[in-house]
Parts: C-alpha cells; sequence; structure tokens
C-alpha cells in the first residue's frame, strides 16, 4: 500500500474525505418508474480511487429533482470529493435555479471552482471534470459538463451526446490567448502546457490561468422516445463509442446492472483508468399523463379535505345560528333581514354538501381511471372551483352576520 493510499484510508477514517460506494441503485418517489444505478471500478494506476458520482432523488418543496454527477479528479482525489459534496448544493442555492437554470448552473460551477482555488492549501493543487444532470420532475434534463466526463442519451435506440469534451487542441486558440501552449508532447494527445489533457476543470491552481471552468450547458425536454442516460468517466469512452455504449445496456432493465455492465466491458477492453458509469432509466410512458395522473390524486385528496373542513366549520355556524334562534323570539321574530342570513346560512350548508358530494365520487373515480384522469381532473376542477366560490361568498356573509350579532 502507497503513502497517498494510507493517508486517504486516514483521511476517510477521520470524517475528512468521503469514500465513494462502488455500486447502487434507487429510483424516484414521485416518479418511481424512473430509476437510477451506478457502479464504480478502480484502475490500474497506483493512486487511491480519483472517480466520484452522485446519484440519487431529491425532493425540493413540491418538486421532485434527480441529481446524477461524475466527478473524474486528476493530481488526487480531494477536488473530485469537494465537488460531490459541494456542486449540487451550490447549485441549488442559487436564487434564480428555478427561473433561469442555465444561468444557475453555470453560476454555481463558478463559485464552486472560487471555493476550490481558495482552499488550495487543504485540497490540494489537483483538478477535477464533472459532468451534471439534474431531472426536473421527469419532465427537464439540465446537463452540464466541463472536462471530458461525458452525458449520453438514448432516444429510439440511438445515442446523441448532450455534453462536450473539452480537448486541448479544439480549444488551442482559446488557451494561447489565456498565455498558454499547447503540446502532444509528452504522450500522444494535445496538453495544456504539456501537463493537462482536458481544457476545462475545476482547481488545478498552477494552471488555472490558463484552464476555464466556464461548463457546457444543454437542455433536453424529456418525451415518450427516451429510454435511458448514461454519464461516465472517459475510462469508458476511451474504450467505447456512445452508440456502442447504447447498444451494450439497451436491452438491460436494471439500472444498476447496466451500469454494472458496460465498467465490466470496459476493463474488457483494456481500460486502465478508473471508471465510473451511472444509468438512468426512464422507460416508455408518457411523463405528463403520469404527472397528471400524481397531481390529480393529490388535487382530489386536497379538495375532499378542504370540503370536510369547510362543512365542519359551517356546520359548526349552523349549530351556534339555531341556538340563536331558539334562545330568543324577541330576536329573530319578525326581523325579515336576520330571517334573509339565516335562510343565506342554510344555502351555504347545501352548496357544502355539494361540493362534498362532488369530491367524494370524483375521489372514488380516480382509483379506477388510472392514468386516464387529464380529463377527468379538468373537469372536477371546474366543477369545484365553481362549487367553492360560491361556498366561500356564502361562508363569508355567515361569519360577517354572528360577528355583527356578536354570538
Amino acid at each position: 500500500m502507497t503513502a497517498r493510499e494510507i493517508l486517504h484510508k486516514m483521511k476517510v477514517k477521520a470524517g475528512f474525505s468521503s469514500a465513494p460506494a462502488d455500486t447502487g441503485k434507487g429510483k424516484g418517489k414521485m416518479l418511481k418508474h424512473i430509476t437510477h444505478g451506478f457502479h464504480l471500478v478502480k484502475g490500474k494506476a497506483n493512486h487511491p480511487m480519483e472517480d466520484f458520482l452522485v446519484s440519487q432523488f431529491k425532493q425540493v418543496e413540491d418538486k421532485e429533482l434527480g441529481l446524477f454527477a461524475i466527478f473524474d479528479g486528476h493530481m488526487g482525489h480531494d477536488v473530485a470529493n469537494y465537488l460531490q459534496s459541494h456542486l449540487f448544493q451550490n447549485i441549488l442555492k442559487q436564487p434564480d435555479f428555478w427561473t433561469e437554470p442555465e444561468t444557475a448552473i453555470r453560476n454555481a460551477y463558478d463559485k464552486t471552482d472560487t471555493e476550490i482555488l481558495e482552499k488550495v492549501r487543504i485540497l490540494g493543487k489537483g483538478g477535477s471534470t464533472a459532468v451534471t444532470a439534474i431531472l426536473l420532475d421527469g419532465q427537464t434534463l439540465m446537463v452540464a459538463n466541463v472536462g471530458d466526463s461525458r452525458a449520453v442519451i438514448c432516444n429510439n435506440g440511438e445515442a446523441t451526446q448532450l455534453s462536450v469534451d473539452h480537448d486541448p487542441g479544439k480549444e488551442k486558440t482559446e488557451i494561447e490567448n489565456r498565455g498558454g501552449f499547447v503540446s502532444n508532447i509528452p504522450g500522444d494527445v494535445p496538453r495544456v502546457d504539456g501537463q493537462l489533457a482536458v481544457a476545462r476543470a475545476f482547481g488545478d491552481k498552477s494552471l488555472k490561468i490558463h484552464l476555464s471552468s466556464e461548463p457546457h450547458v444543454q437542455k433536453v425536454k424529456i418525451d415518450d422516445t427516451t429510454e435511458f442516460l448514461i454519464l461516465a468517466s472517459d475510462g469508458l469512452w476511451k474504450v467505447m463509442t456512445n452508440q456502442e455504449a447504447v447498444d451494450a445496456i439497451k436491452h438491460i432493465k436494471d439500472a444498476q446492472s447496466a451500469a454494472k455492465h458496460l465498467t465490466e466491458a470496459a476493463v474488457s477492453r483494456k481500460s486502465k483508468d478508473d471508471i465510473s458509469c451511472i444509468v438512468v432509466r426512464i422507460p416508455f410512458t408518457n411523463i405528463s399523463v403520469m404527472l397528471a395522473a400524481h397531481n390529480a390524486y393529490s388535487d382530489r385528496a386536497n379538495a375532499l379535505l378542504t370540503v370536510q373542513t369547510l362543512l365542519s366549520e359551517v356546520s359548526s355556524l349552523q349549530s351556534r345560528a339555531e341556538k340563536l334562534e331558539s334562545a330568543s323570539s324577541r330576536v329573530f321574530g319578525g326581523d325579515k333581514t336576520r330571517n334573509y342570513k339565516l335562510e343565506e346560512l342554510k344555502e351555504t350548508l347545501k352548496i357544502t354538501e355539494d361540493s362534498k358530494n362532488c369530491a367524494v365520487r370524483e375521489y372514488e373515480q380516480i382509483k379506477e381511471l388510472d392514468l386516464n384522469t387529464t380529463t377527468f381532473g379538468k373537469n372536477l376542477s371546474v366543477r369545484v372551483i365553481k362549487l367553492f366560490s360560491q361556498l366561500l361568498i356564502h361562508s363569508q356573509v355567515c361569519v360577517a352576520f354572528l360577528l355583527q350579532e356578536g354570538k
């Protein structure tokens, strides 16, 4: 065991670093048909594992986010480890994340890189590539990356790369404009200042003046043609094309098994680098209908609860009104205004009963209709909203009347 490996194990044990789990799986809480799995394999290099990842669903208020990322460290694992703990946190903290997600992601990438450079004495002079994917309510995918970790989506069996490989050869002009140079020596690939084989990365304090951490960001709409998403470090992509990776797992339904299969296939093709892979499976289904079903169920349950609450309140008002009515004929006898108010109270109770009965009937139907709730939900909303509007008007009148009477 090398000194670096011993130091890494000591850091993990002391809580200053985290050891990446080598495999795992999960699924959405609201969108349970969307599953994800990951698998990591340490390469042949004589240093600790430098790949870290995030693969999870997170509920933020009433929205569900799928958070997926690969961080491929170089010259140490500390920057990749820091990104695992902080990058998504910084993205979600951006005030414009929900309205301008692309801007928020760019700002968070910049903020996180600044933090890493400020902590160079703790994190060291190494760096990391990154590819992140945020799945918003199963409908929209926001992909961003720096470096050569890659995101590939499969639609109807066809592979499409969503990330950009930031190759120094392709960004030679920008690097030279910053005062750097690109050389194929040593080795056989273009390197920034003859050292780093990617043009964009987090960290790398000694090269930062010649490097960029500006991410490529792409927004993708999920539809019925979407089958799955692959995120992986370059240990996979060095030995596999995008289409080969898609073809290798298109018949594997379990996301974790698919991720493991890809890493093992890369190893069998003599990949010597660390390999990390995430597969997010999005089965053929109409996601908008799934969401409509979920929302309709929630809305109907909430509507029923609202009606029950209002019924309880108005029943209480009815009880108090009856006591006032029977207490003294002097208060209500012959007073047309007060009699009119009592009639309004009775009308309110009738509307409440109609609302409750409507909601109960529709709530029972939703369990039978399953996913066929879109039209039903709209029709129910119109009926219940109309009833609620009348109910609220009458309730306000009744409350005002009883307050005026001093209870």
